[in-house]
């Protein structure tokens, strides 16, 4: 199935916006294999328990496809020592799609910096943030498909759901702050066995 330019941008703008969703809903508590929506034909966004994300790339097989689910099986991951954040994370997922062909795969990502930064609000201090991610990943599909993908996309994180509580003027008031992103396919190359 051949999909035109327009239907890719449509396809990296859906894939944006879940990465935002993924960021939002993502509980607090999320254990690390908490599964990510990916819109379309995209990218998986893995969030993990802090919410700070990592950029993977997985490039569905089918146009319609919305849910995917995953086991993290391989985690790691090195940190910016004077924030805590992490600047750059490899995994490894067994993943599949609810819908449709149901067919697992498996599939390696990554996020490579430049890394996470906090970010100072005025009166609630430092708000964690990530800057800018950039997703390296690939998937096998067998013996259904027989197809080999392999893609690269970018994605700009800030400000993933924080929750800071701070007391003013005696009171105690809590600030939630949401992810927003936005997702750049830049290649995908696809091979057929």
């Amino acid at each position: 199935m051949k999909i035109s330019t327009l239907g890719w941008a449509i396809l990296v703008a859906i894939s944006g916006a879940s990465a935002a969703m993924a960021e939002t809903i993502a509980p607090a508590d999320a254990p690390k294999w908490y599964g990510a929506f990916h819109g379309g034909a995209a990218f998986v966004h893995h969030s993990g328990a802090d919410t700070r994300g990592a950029v993977g790339a997985r490039f569905g097989r089918r146009f319609f496809d919305r849910v995917d689910f995953g086991l993290l099986i391989l985690r790691s991951g090195s940190k910016d020592n004077a924030t805590g954040i992490e600047a750059s994370e490899l995994f490894v997922m067994i993943s599949g799609d609810y819908f449709f062909d149901q067919l697992p795969g498996l599939y390696l990502g990554g996020r490579l910096g430049p890394v996470g930064r906090a970010v100072k609000v005025p009166g609630l201090g430092d708000i964690d943030a990530t800057s800018f991610g950039m997703g390296l990943g690939g998937g096998y599909d067998y013996p259904i498909k027989r197809w080999l993908w392999l893609g690269v996309a970018a994605d700009w994180l800030y400000a993933p759901k924080t929750e800071k509580t701070v007391t003013s003027n005696g009171a105690k008031v809590t600030t939630r702050f949401v992810g927003t992103g936005f997702t750049h396919l830049l290649g995908v190359l696809k091979v057929r066995f």
